[in-house]
This record gives C-alpha cells, sequence and structure tokens, in this order.
C-alpha cells in the first residue's frame, strides 16, 4: 500500500478526467484490503499509518534519518488522531471510532509463517 493507492481510492486523478472510471473509495491493488473504504475517516487513517508502516519495514531496524522522520511524522498523526477524539467525543464514544494503530510486525505489514497471504 502507498499513497498513491489511497489518492486513487479517492478519485483524486479522476478530477482530470472525469470519464476515468471511478473505484469508489476501495484499495483495487490491495486484495487483502479490500472491505476498506477511503471515504471512510477510520479505513482511511488506517491506510496512512499502513503506509507509514511499510515505508518502516521497507527501510530496516537501523536507526537512520528517515527512519526517525518516518516515525515522528507518525507519531504526529497518532498524537494528532487522539487529540481531536479527546476534544471532540465523549468517553464511551471514542472505542467505537478510534482507529486501529498496528506495530510494526502486524500482519498487516510483515508475512508471518501462518499468516493468510502467505
Amino acid at each position: 500500500l502507498c499513497f498513491k493507492d489511497i489518492l486513487e481510492a479517492l478519485d483524486i486523478p479522476r478530477l482530470e478526467n472525469i470519464s476515468t472510471p471511478s473505484s469508489e473509495g476501495t484499495l483495487p491493488n490491495c486484495p487483502a484490503l479490500r472491505s476498506w473504504n477511503m471515504w471512510n475517516g477510520r479505513h482511511l487513517l488506517e491506510a496512512i499509518d499502513l503506509v507509514f508502516l511499510n515505508a518502516l519495514a521497507y527501510n530496516g531496524k537501523a536507526k537512520t534519518t528517515l527512519r526517525v522522520e518516518i516515525q515522528t511524522t507518525r507519531r504526529i498523526l497518532w498524537d494528532g488522531i487522539h487529540e481531536n477524539l479527546e476534544a471532540n467525543l465523549e468517553t464511551e464514544h471514542k472505542r467505537h471510532v478510534i482507529p486501529t494503530k498496528r506495530g510494526e510486525t502486524s500482519g498487516f505489514v510483515i508475512l508471518k509463517k501462518n499468516g493468510p497471504y502467505r
């Protein structure tokens, strides 16, 4: 998954050529995520986070400047999500709308031996 996939799902390129078929928010290049819709805010935030996780996995565990920048950007994203929810939602509603924050070793990022997409 990359930002290009997300933008295509949001039909951003379609604005230039309205005759291009719409994907209606789905991620056609990511069959494992076919139930996600980029017009759903929770799915969009999870997809953005997954792009960051993929970049971290691709660049390895070495503490490089790029890795630190990606981690910082990801932390800012999640801090913003939680700050926004804190300011706008009552506690009992938060668990229904908070996106899932996955770790770097998540099955979404790393192909595991017993994973369904091996």
